[in-house]
This record gives C-alpha cells, structure tokens and sequence, in this order.
C-alpha cells in the first residue's frame, strides 16, 4: 500500500478540514485506499493487488460516518473496519508470478479470510482521534497496512510432474506494500516471509509441510484423489489460521489520544 498516493489524495479536502459531506469523505477514503493498493500490494509470492470491491467499501465508510454523526458516538467504525474487510472479498490478483513450486496458473490467487474487522475497529477509531492531518494518515495507515498481513487465501495453479502437471491449490498468508512500508525492515522476499513467520509462528510452517507432502505424493504417484484430500486439509486450515493471526495481531493502545472526533458529528457541513 503506498503511503504518498494515499495521503496525496485524501490532502486537499481532508487535509483542510474541507469536505461537504459525508459522502464526499466516504468516496475520498476509498479512493485513496483503492489507488494506493492497485499495483501497490502484493503476496510474499508478488502476486499484486488488480481490483478490490470499492463500492461496497464506500457505501460502508459512509453508512459507518452517517451513524456517528447521527448517535454523536463511536458506533459506526465497526461498519468502516466491516467494508476495508469487505474490500478484499471480491479483490483480483495478476495470476503471474505463479506460487512456488506451481509453474503455471490455473485460477490464480483468491482471498478466503480478508480479515477481523473487530481488531481493525480499536485501530481506525484511534486514528480518527487524532487532532493533526499528518498523525491522522500515519495512524490510519499503519492501521490498514497491518490488517492486511493477516489476510489470508489460496493460489491455484499447476505444479510439473510425470506423466501430467497435477493442479494444486496452495494456502498464502499476508499482503504486502511494494515497496515496504518506510521503517518497516522488509527489503526482500528473505526478509518478508520472516515477517509473516513472525505473525503466523509454527503453524505457517505446518501448512507448508502439509503443500509440500501433497507435492511428494503427486511425484511419487499416489492417487489424484488422495493428493486432492491432503491439500483439502491445507485450504481449510487457512482460514483458522488467519484468524489466529489476526486475533493476535492487534493490542490495545496504551497511550493516551484527544478525544473521538467523529466525522459526521463534527466535520461536515450538510
């Protein structure tokens, strides 16, 4: 997700407090959010981001502002944080470059998990919270670029063997910012799945031991059909593992922010 196009487009309304409405802010935000992930955001396999589901995030953002605005509280972000999640479920992905060990795509990447709205609601309530444009955006940011390495989801595509490729569908976890993120440590494919270690622990590698003994099974010339079985087991422990992630992923702040200055209630004018 890159930073400078995010910013650059929320700047001249948000950034002077100059936004009519609460649609206006809701089509801004999904604007920004949609550019700055389009050829910006990819699997630790780069496979990037070609298309996420903008309407249902802006229609979303703006239900989530109308409700503050309305109740004067905070209970709307649960529906902002539901359309950035929202966003990923219908996403596409360039097929190329394939997943390793696949040589050849068949449905590509596809997303199962896109995420715990609940733990993105603390982060995006907190960043609203902030006084300053320039605090509001890193806040913000960091907020998103987190949530997005606990997405998780699948590739399908062909892996060589004798006599025939076998298709097989193989479990990703985690999008990342092409380039990384300023300050985040990430310059490499080396670096970055140590970075998804980091969050998934153990049970990233026990899907990747569970991928690599249906590869085997395949070479060694096992049935289609038990091949289709083991990775089965893999594909639907994806989703129990993203949630895991994203359960853990996320902790309370601890330090003090001004408070909630919703928009809707406070920044709109009609």
């Amino acid at each position: 997700m890159n930073k400078e196009t995010f910013k650059s487009i929320l700047q001249p309304e948000m950034g002077s407090n100059n936004v009519p409405t609460t649609d206006d802010a809701a089509r801004i935000l999904a604007d920004a959010y949609d550019y700055a992930n389009i050829a910006n955001t990819c699997t630790f396999f780069g496979s990037m981001v070609a298309s996420g589901d903008k309407a249902t995030l802006k229609d979303l953002i703006k239900t989530g502002f109308d409700l503050n605005r309305a109740t004067g509280g905070d209970e709307g972000y649960i529906l902002i944080a539901t359309g950035f999640c929202l966003y990923w479920v219908k996403s596409t992905f360039t097929q190329l470059p394939p997943m390793p060990p696949t040589t050849l795509p068949l449905a590509g990447t596809t997303v199962l998990f896109p995420g715990n709205p609940k733990d993105l609601e603390k982060e995006i309530k907190l960043a609203f919270s902030q006084g300053d444009f320039n605090l509001f955006v890193d806040s913000l940011y960091a907020a998103l670029v987190g949530h997005q390495t606990t997405i998780a989801g699948t590739y399908n595509g062909l892996v060589p063997s004798v006599p025939s490729p076998i298709a097989v569908t193989l479990p990703w976890l985690g999008l990342l910012s092409v380039p990384p993120p300023s300050g985040s440590g990430l310059s490499g494919s080396a670096a970055i799945e140590d970075e998804l270690k980091s969050k998934a622990g153990e049970k990233l590698e026990d899907l990747k031991k569970l991928v690599e003994d249906a590869v085997k099974k395949g070479k060694e010339g096992n049935t289609k059909e038990a091949i289709t079985g083991t990775l089965n087991d893999v594909i639907g422990k994806v989703g129990e593992l993203g949630k895991s992630v994203a359960t853990n992923s996320t902790t309370e702040p601890t330090f003090t922010t001004p408070p909630i200055e919703t928009l809707g209630q406070n920044n709109f004018s009609g």
